[in-house]
């Protein structure tokens, strides 16, 4: 995968942005790896460390998360007024390679925001909907 791009932390660490998907945390000199986060439906724009354990990560439509390296806890952006409300898919896997011995955390895949029953319902609706249309055209 294409490196894209890339932060340093006074504490060592370096964040690498791989593809337009996947961001790794290495620490430093070990390179091994702290933390792993995985978009699925959203491409990362860039990386930048606040202050320890927080990781920022921008997306593409200007969202973005800042990650607990040390929890694996994601926070999201507020959407400002006006602007168009987004979600997207993440897994964080986070470990603790500066400190030897200690089991890695991980996260399972979270929605950045939960989906409401009406857009569940409208969703099953719709599917429905498309399957009887095809159903028609076929027979």
């Amino acid at each position: 995968m294409p490196i894209g791009s890339m932060a340093c932390a006074e504490s060592g660490h370096i964040a690498v942005r791989l593809g337009t998907t996947i961001a790794l945390v290495l620490a430093w000199p070990s390179r091994e790896t702290d933390a792993t986060i995985t978009y699925f439906d959203r491409a990362i724009t860039d990386l930048c460390f606040g202050p320890d354990p927080w990781l920022g990560i921008g997306m593409d439509q200007g969202d973005g998360n800042k990650i607990d390296l040390e929890t694996g806890a994601t926070c999201r952006t507020d959407t400002h007024p006006g602007r168009d409300h987004h979600s997207w898919a993440v897994k964080v896997s986070a470990g603790h390679a500066r400190e030897a011995g200690v089991e890695e955390h991980e996260t399972p895949m979270i929605r950045a925001e939960e989906t409401s029953r009406s857009d569940i319902i409208v969703g099953i609706v719709t599917m429905a909907v498309l399957a009887a249309i095809i159903y028609f055209v076929v027979i």
